[in-house]
Parts: structure tokens; C-alpha cells; sequence
């Protein structure tokens, strides 16, 4: 599940303008890098929104994420 978001998903900050954050550049229509990494923008158990991937090891990819609510 994806929902809109405010914060841009390559630096978490709130977004400037709708295809382009200003601070980090990075563009909402950015792919991810590989087949094995999240869609920037899903949405896990309504709580955490994933940004772009970071790294990734062996066994586990590190992303760049956004809590959403932690009143829930």
C-alpha cells in the first residue's frame, strides 16, 4: 500500500514542491535501484512509510523511513 506523502522519500523532510524536493533533489518518480527493494512510499502496517533503500547486505536491506503515528 502506498499513501501520499509530504515528507520526501530521499531525505524524509517535508517536500517544497510535488516531483522535486529542493534540499536533496531527489525526484518522486525515482525507481527503486533493484527488484529487491521497496517502492519508496509503501506503507507497512499503516505505522511506517518507507523512503529510499540505503544499503543493503547478506541479509537484510536498511531503508530510509518515516513513523507515521505513534498514537495508534
Amino acid at each position: 500500500m502506498e499513501i501520499n506523502s509530504r515528507h520526501c522519500y530521499g531525505c524524509m523532510e517535508e517536500k517544497a514542491e510535488e516531483m522535486k524536493w529542493l534540499y536533496c533533489g531527489y525526484i518522486s518518480s525515482t525507481a527503486p535501484e533493484l527488484v529487491l527493494h521497496l517502492p519508496p512510499g509503501t506503507v507497512l502496517q499503516e505505522i511506517f512509510q518507507f523512503g529510499q533503500a540505503l544499503g543493503r547486505v547478506s541479509f537484510g536491506i536498511t531503508y530510509l523511513a518515516w513513523v507515521r503515528d505513534l498514537s495508534a
